[in-house]
């Protein structure tokens, strides 16, 4: 089960990986792996508590340390001022990934906050009765009024019209509307 706030993966990039263990066994190499996952797991430095590492390795306390202690010395691990162990990239990652939890928590709390004054707008705009969106000769008589654009449409009244000739008429505005969006780009 996910645990929030715990790293479940951990990155492993494959060609840094190959060329950094070349020069470790396979036994170094499982180790070595364990001890990353018991540090992305804890989120940080891991205690050098050589029976609970042997415990994990499945070997004898002596032979945990010694492991651990050669891969220090090869600089696969390295051992904090407080005698923690640690990996200089899982910190990284770690790091990278702590961040990133923030400022996804962050965006999510705004985005609640976002939407909540969103619908409060929408609710607003939504309540006002000043004009009905249908209402085509609202909008031109605000042309009329506001002289805003040089040319005003006239849109060709209705009523009166049989089917066939509405039919038509939304045919032609429609070709119309193609027509333009292909001259502007925005269709293929």
């Amino acid at each position: 089960m996910k645990q929030r706030g715990r790293m479940t993966y951990a990155p492993l990039y494959i060609e840094d990986f190959k060329s950094g263990c070349e020069d470790l066994t396979n036994e170094e190499i499982g180790v070595y792996l364990r001890i990353l996952f018991e540090i992305y797991e804890a989120m940080g430095p891991i205690e050098f508590d050589e029976r609970r590492l042997a415990k994990r390795l499945n070997s004898r306390p002596h032979k945990a340390r010694a492991m651990v202690e050669n891969l220090i010395c090869m600089r696969k691990l390295y051992l904090t001022p407080a005698g923690l162990i640690s990996n200089h990239r899982a910190e990284d990652e770690i790091s990278k990934f702590v961040s990133i939890s923030v400022q996804n928590q962050l965006n999510a709390s705004s985005n609640g906050v976002n939407q909540n004054s969103r619908q409060k707008k929408r609710n607003k705009f939504s309540q006002s009765d000043e004009r009905q969106q249908s209402d085509r000769s609202h909008i031109l008589e605000i042309r009329n009024k506001n002289n805003t654009t040089s040319e005003v449409l006239a849109l060709p009244s209705r009523e009166g019209l049989s089917p066939s000739e509405k039919a038509q008429l939304a045919l032609e505005g429609y070709r119309r509307r193609q027509s333009n969006r292909q001259r502007n780009g925005r269709l293929n």
